[in-house]
């Protein structure tokens, strides 16, 4: 004959049955009760999906599942370098009169002191007379081509002689060979320093045979 069951035995484990199957059902509600956590907090800024670095500047990946990927680059932003203004080239100083050491009497340049004027050839008349006559030289004629081939009486001769309105107030006199300015102060009367202000004469008080310089 088989053995029923023992009842108590039965009804302790329906009951046991029940309280887990009631704590799971609380558990459950108590989970689905609880308030979740909301985070307010904002995430760090990042870089935009799908941004890669190359030498260090920021491209963007664009992907199109219907074509091959590409990479746009972001425009450049053309560096602005300032150039310095340059400054304004200070004018230059307007010319000055023209200084007294570079001028003859009356204003005109060393070279600007020989005129010419028409000599007619007179009987007798040797380069040492015209020489002797006129504010001339048989240098200076020579410096113009007069020999005294040209000395045919009658003879119009192109005369280069020294300008007097040149010197004016002084006059012209032309430089002789084995002249001096010393010497030439001297007989003037006037310093050599006055001398070479006057006829633009350099350091060295320098002239040559022919020149025509001013004196008093």
């Amino acid at each position: 004959m088989r053995q029923r069951p023992d009842f108590g035995i039965v009804v302790l484990m329906i009951v046991i049955a029940i309280v887990l199957a009631m704590g799971v059902f609380l558990l459950a509600l108590v989970i689905a009760d609880r308030p979740g956590t909301a985070t307010t907090e904002a995430l760090p800024e990042g870089p935009p999906p799908n941004t890669v670095y190359v030498a260090n500047e920021p491209v963007t990946l664009f992907v199109d599942p219907n074509q091959r990927p590409f990479i746009v680059q972001p425009t450049a932003v053309p560096e602005v370098v300032e150039q310095p203004v340059p400054e304004p080239a200070a004018a230059a100083p307007e010319s000055a009169a023209a200084d007294v050491t570079t001028l003859g009497g009356g204003g005109q340049p060393a070279t600007d002191r020989i005129i010419f004027i028409g000599y007619q050839v007179q009987p007798g008349d040797t380069l040492f007379r015209i020489q002797t006559n006129h504010v001339t030289s048989i240098a200076l004629m020579a410096r113009f081509g007069i020999s005294a081939s040209n000395l045919v009486v009658g003879n119009i001769l192109n005369l280069p002689v020294g300008d007097p309105n040149a010197c004016a107030p002084w006059r012209p006199y032309v430089v002789l060979r084995g002249d001096t300015a010393f010497g030439i102060s001297q007989a003037s009367g006037i310093s050599l320093q006055e001398l070479q202000a006057r006829n633009g004469l350099d350091a060295n008080y320098s002239i040559f045979e022919s020149q025509v310089i001013c004196i008093p």
